[in-house]
């Protein structure tokens, strides 16, 4: 075993700055990791909510045409969301004087109906459709 006494002061010197870049990489290792761990576990969680959001979106999207929430005054009411879908067009041509060219996705949420306007493939207005009556998002 070396003893500290039979080195010169330079080769002390020299041992003492090699065990400072040592520690000092190590640090930065040991941060790194705790950063890339991090984000990776931030990411996958987002990606496990998108998964589920999309799978509740993908429920609750009505393909009978009627409503199904459980809380709803019009539960059980009978919907037409293709006329949904046009009249949230022209509400929005009408609230807004625009007349270019415009789609609406429209889903029924069971106690209200969700009217998307789109344009050149964004989504530039949310309305629902509740009791009759538009109301922007």
């Amino acid at each position: 075993m070396d003893d500290f006494l039979s080195y010169s002061p330079g080769e002390l010197a020299r041992l003492r700055k090699r065990d400072k870049v040592l520690t000092w990489m190590l640090t930065v290792l040991i941060i790194l990791g705790i950063i890339i761990g991090t984000r990776l576990y931030v990411v996958e969680r987002k990606a496990a909510s998108l998964q589920m959001d999309s799978k509740f979106l993908a429920g609750t999207v009505s393909t009978t045409g009627y409503m199904q929430c459980c809380t709803s005054k019009t539960r059980g009411q009978r919907v037409d969301l293709q006329a949904i879908n046009q009249a949230g067009i022209d509400y929005y041509r009408q609230k807004y004087r625009d007349s270019s060219e415009v789609k609406a996705l429209v889903k029924d949420f069971g106690c209200h109906v969700k009217c998307d306007i789109i344009k050149d493939g964004k989504v530039i207005k949310s309305f629902y459709f509740r009791d009759g009556k538009f109301e922007e998002v």
